[in-house]
């Protein structure tokens, strides 16, 4: 890795740090900057503007999304993949919180920064009533995940243990069991 994307990385991360930990209204680039031990010119360097820091972030999560369900598919072709995909995306709980908080980010700071979210959650939407299952089914379990997805990034009882093995569980049944 050269030090340009990792200098950009350590800023990425340094941002996610700060919106978890403090909220979006924390989030300056003089902030980012100390957090990741870098100028403030050479943050500017990569991102002149917040805005351009969040939409960076934004990106960052859906581009890492895309590339992670394109892979899980690439192994299982049977009706239900993109939905078995998702949810293998899902369940990683690091990426869970990175793209949450930067969704979370976008939606406080400039929710014009969230088209890109919008152009990719209605893709996901297509490939959710386009997996060989009942278009209804599909679509259930793409909104159930975005609430698991939620309810863990912002702590609201998100199930843990048994609750979350019996849930990814029913998740899974469904995506074998509701073939057009």
């Amino acid at each position: 890795m050269t030090q340009i994307s990792t200098t950009r990385t350590s800023l990425l991360e340094a941002a996610t740090r700060i919106v978890r930990q403090d909220g979006a209204a924390q989030l300056t680039l003089e902030r980012v900057a100390k957090e990741a031990g870098v100028s403030k010119g050479g943050l500017l360097y990569h991102f002149a503007t917040k805005d351009a820091l969040v939409a960076a972030l934004l990106e960052s999560y859906l581009d890492d999304t895309d590339s992670q369900l394109r892979a899980s598919r690439e192994t299982d072709t049977a009706p239900g993949a993109w939905a078995r995909a998702n949810l293998k995306v899902a369940a990683d709980d690091t990426g869970a919180v990175e793209g949450g908080t930067a969704l979370l980010a976008a939606a406080l700071t400039n929710p014009q920064l969230l088209e890109g979210a919008r152009e990719a959650f209605g893709r996901w939407q297509r490939e959710a009533e386009a997996d060989d299952l009942d278009p209804g089914v599909g679509t259930l379990l793409r909104l159930a995940l975005d609430g698991w997805y939620f309810a863990c990034l912002l702590d609201l009882a998100p199930p843990q243990g048994d609750e979350r093995a019996a849930f990814e569980a029913a998740y899974i049944r469904l995506t074998q069991g509701g073939s057009k």
